[in-house]
């Protein structure tokens, strides 16, 4: 079984990175895989080989980046035709929401402090 990837180091966001196509036990080795198609309940998949012509067209190197171009961007374009990244979207969220807790205290420390 064949495997087409993003290789990068460590998910370091850097210019450098490679999609690959490998054999899926040379990638996986002896670890647990998961299939993951959970963004089938909001996407519509495209059809198996329009999927893998995705990918070969996108082999060889490509930039890398931990939040507009990381791996789950790569398998998002493949199988749905558009990038997209819950794990970042989670993560932005989650940075709005300490920073709003942040200002909310900040603001009711200094409410209390003149009180």
């Amino acid at each position: 079984m064949k495997l087409i990837h993003i290789f990068s180091i460590s998910g370091v966001p850097f210019s450098k990175g490679w999609v690959k196509l490998d054999d899926f036990w040379k990638v996986a080795f002896d670890s647990r895989a998961d299939k993951n198609n959970k963004k089938d309940q909001l996407l519509t998949p495209k059809p198996v080989g329009e999927i893998v012509n995705t990918a070969k067209g996108m082999l060889g190197k490509i930039g890398y980046n931990i939040l507009w171009n990381n791996c789950e961007h790569f398998a998002s374009k493949c199988r749905y035709g558009t990038k997209r990244s819950d794990q970042v979207i989670f993560g932005v969220w989650c940075t709005i929401g300490i920073f709003a807790f942040a200002v909310l205290a900040k603001i009711l420390q200094d409410m209390y402090n003149h009180s």
